[in-house]
């Protein structure tokens, strides 16, 4: 509707869908009282497509055998502690995503963790903790105790730990500091060299270093958008939004200085990043110059 190319045709068949049912009216306002309107509105919302049993398991066996390989070594660069993540510890870790791939996994507790794009991690359960390892990435997590013990778990990252106080919550590692939203009940954050822990309830987050954290503030739900498939802008910045999109898409996405701040807001998928940069200069002065394939520039468009 707000392209500047719907037809009178298009424009009674939305008058027609507005009034077949109070929810399609309320569902129109609400999408427009995000951030003063949509600049676009994509045709479908598309979730990310989960697990492949069979996939799971090859890759499971293969990441067994390039663990064994590495430890007959003796290689010691496996090891966790002050670790930086490096290409080849995606393909060893014990669950992984590639670029634009989300991937659900259920652990042998009840624990669920939803991986976004480009993450991976590592599980270490034993009779005193139950520790998952961030090697990189982001995960939703939802903790369970179907095994009936009631050992802490905790999310480890590059900058410290995040204990989970039965509850829900999202853990990214970025490169300079990891940040954690929490969705229900409560967390504690340790950064690294620190010694007092740092408690977050619902509807809170924070992002932290090894040595610092940063004030709590509220939980922002659109940062776990993903996990329904989407992005979600609310009068964003053109180059802060690309810097976003780029996360699900293979090659790189740079936004040029001349339109880095051009504002947008809508509800974007993430399961085609190149759908949404068509729709991006159907609806803004830029136009997208590719080179290669991989390499995307929004440019301003004369």
């Amino acid at each position: 509707m707000q392209s500047g190319i719907a037809s009178s045709e298009d424009l009674s068949n939305c008058e027609r869908w507005l009034k077949q049912s109070p929810l399609h009216e309320a569902a129109w306002q609400q999408l427009e009282s995000l951030s003063g309107g949509f600049k676009t509105i994509p045709k479908a919302l598309a979730h990310a497509t989960l697990d492949n049993a069979s996939t799971y398991h090859q890759l499971q066996s293969r990441r067994l055998v390039l663990k064994s390989i590495l430890l007959l070594a003796g290689t010691g660069a496996i090891a966790f502690g002050g670790y930086q993540f490096a290409p080849w510890q995606q393909l060893i870790a014990d669950y992984g995503t590639n670029v634009g791939e989300q991937r659900k996994v259920m652990l042998a507790d009840g624990t669920a963790l939803l991986l976004n794009t480009d993450s991976a991690v590592d599980i270490r359960f034993d009779t005193q903790q139950r520790l998952v390892k961030l090697l990189k990435g982001e995960v939703l997590i939802t903790t369970g105790h179907l095994d009936g013990e009631y050992r802490p778990f905790s999310i480890q990252t590059a900058h410290g730990n995040v204990r989970a106080l039965g509850t829900r919550f999202l853990v990214h590692q970025q490169e300079n500091a990891t940040l954690v939203a929490v969705y229900e009940k409560a967390v504690e954050v340790r950064p690294n060299t620190t010694t007092m822990a740092i408690r977050l309830d619902v509807d809170q987050q924070l992002t932290f270093s090894a040595s610092q954290a940063s004030p709590i503030v509220q939980a922002d739900l659109d940062i776990s958008a993903w996990s329904d498939g989407v992005i979600v802008a609310k009068n964003t910045r053109l180059a802060d939004f690309a810097k976003e999109l780029d996360r699900y898409r293979s090659g790189k996405i740079i936004c040029d200085a001349s339109v880095a701040d051009l504002m947008i807001s809508g509800v974007f998928p993430i399961n085609d990043p190149d759908r949404v940069i068509v729709s991006l200069e159907r609806t803004l002065p830029i136009v997208a110059e590719k080179r290669m394939r991989y390499w995307t520039t929004l440019n301003k468009r004369y």
